[in-house]
C-alpha cells in the first residue's frame, strides 16, 4: 500500500483548503464562537509548511479547548493521514462525522484511512457516499480505484480510472494505477501504453518506469526492460527488487541470443588412389630386350640348323 500512502500526502493540503471554511462555518454554528481558535489556525498554518506533526499537536490543543472543533478534529485526521497513522485518523473522521454528517470530505478522508487500513468494503462504502454528497469532488474516483483494486475487483477499478483520467487527463499516477489493473488482466500492451503515458506526463516517475519494465520482461521483451530497469535505477540507484529483475532480465537475454556455429576443422586433402605400377620400367625394358634378344639368337640359331643339312645332300 505503499503507493496509495503517497498518494494520500499530496493531497492532505488540498483536503485542508476545502475543509477550512466550509467546516469553520459548521463549527461556528455549533460551538457559537467566533471562529476557529488560534491553535486550530496554527495547526493549518503548520499543515501548510508540512509540518505534520507540530499541526497535529496544535490542533490537539484546539480539541482541548472545544471538543467540538470540528476543522480542528478532520484535519488533525488528515495529519495523521500523512504520518501514515490511518487508525488514528480513521476514528477523528468518525468522531467528526457525528458532528457534521453531510460533510463530503469527512467521508472521503475516512475513506483514504480506511484504505490504507486495507478495509476496502468499508472505504467504498463512503467514497460512494461522498460521490453522493458530492459527484465532482477532486480525486474521489482514483481513490475509488485504490479501494477497487485493494480487493482486486480490476475491472471496476479499471473504470474508475477511466473518469478519473477523463477529469484530469495529466493524472499520472491514475494512468500507472489502470495499467497495474490492465497487466492483471493480462492486457500488458495496454498496460505498456498506460505506462509510457504516465511516463509522458512526469518522465521521472519511478514507479511507471519500473513496472513498465517488469511487464516488458513478463513479454519476454527483454532489451526495452533492460532499457526501463536501467533508467529507474538512474532515480534510485539502490532499490533491490530493480538490480534483482534487471539481472533476471540480462541473463534472459543472453539465453536468447543465437549461439555461433562451431568453426569445422579443416577437411584434410583427399588421399590418391594409388595407381598400380607400371610395366614400362626400366629394368622391365631391359630385361624385355634381353629376353628378345636372345629369343633372336634362338630363332636365328635354329634357322641355321636347319639349314645345314640341306647343304650337305646337295654336296
Amino acid at each position: 500500500m505503499k503507493i496509495i500512502r503517497d498518494r494520500i500526502h499530496g493531497l492532505v493540503f488540498l483536503a485542508i483548503i476545502l475543509l477550512a471554511q466550509p467546516l469553520a462555518l459548521a463549527a461556528k454554528e455549533k460551538s457559537k464562537a467566533k471562529g476557529p481558535n488560534e491553535h486550530t489556525k496554527a495547526g493549518i498554518a503548520l499543515a501548510d509548511q508540512k509540518q505534520y506533526d507540530q499541526a497535529i499537536e496544535e490542533f490537539t490543543k484546539a480539541l482541548a479547548a472545544d471538543s467540538k472543533d470540528v476543522v480542528a478534529l478532520v484535519n488533525r485526521g488528515y495529519m495523521y493521514i500523512a504520518v501514515q497513522k490511518a487508525a488514528e485518523a480513521e476514528a477523528d473522521f468518525t468522531k467528526g462525522l457525528e458532528l457534521a454528517s453531510k460533510e463530503p470530505s469527512i467521508y472521503f478522508g475516512r475513506a483514504q484511512a480506511e484504505i490504507t487500513l486495507k478495509k476496502f468494503p468499508e472505504a467504498l462504502a463512503d467514497i460512494d457516499k461522498t460521490i453522493e454528497l458530492k459527484p465532482d469532488y477532486p480525486e474521489i474516483y482514483k481513490f475509488r480505484g485504490f479501494a477497487n483494486i485493494g480487493k482486486e475487483d480490476w475491472n471496476a477499478a479499471i473504470a474508475d480510472f477511466d473518469k478519473a483520467i477523463e477529469k484530469n487527463p495529466q493524472d499520472g499516477r491514475s494512468y500507472e494505477r489502470r495499467a497495474y489493473a490492465k497487466r492483471k488482466l493480462n492486457q500488458p500492451e495496454e498496460a505498456i501504453a498506460d505506462y509510457t503515458k504516465a511516463i509522458e506526463i512526469n518522465p521521472n516517475d519511478f514507479e511507471s518506469i519500473d513496472k513498465r519494465g517488469y511487464t516488458y520482461s513478463l513479454m519476454d521483451k527483454y532489451q526495452p526492460a533492460i532499457d526501463d530497469y536501467n533508467r529507474a535505477l538512474a532515480i534510485k540507484p539502490d532499490e533491490p527488487d530493480t538490480l534483482k529483475r534487471l539481472q533476471f532480465a540480462q541473463q534472459r537475454l543472453a539465453m536468447m541470443q543465437p549461439k555461433p556455429k562451431p568453426t569445422p576443422p579443416p577437411t584434410p586433402p583427399p588421399t590418391p588412389t594409388p595407381k598400380p605400377p607400371s610395366l614400362l620400367t626400366p629394368m622391365n625394358i631391359g630385361f624385355g630386350a634381353a629376353v628378345l634378344i636372345i629369343l633372336i639368337i634362338i630363332a636365328v640359331a635354329v634357322a641355321m640348323a636347319r639349314k645345314k643339312p640341306a647343304d650337305e645332300t646337295e654336296t
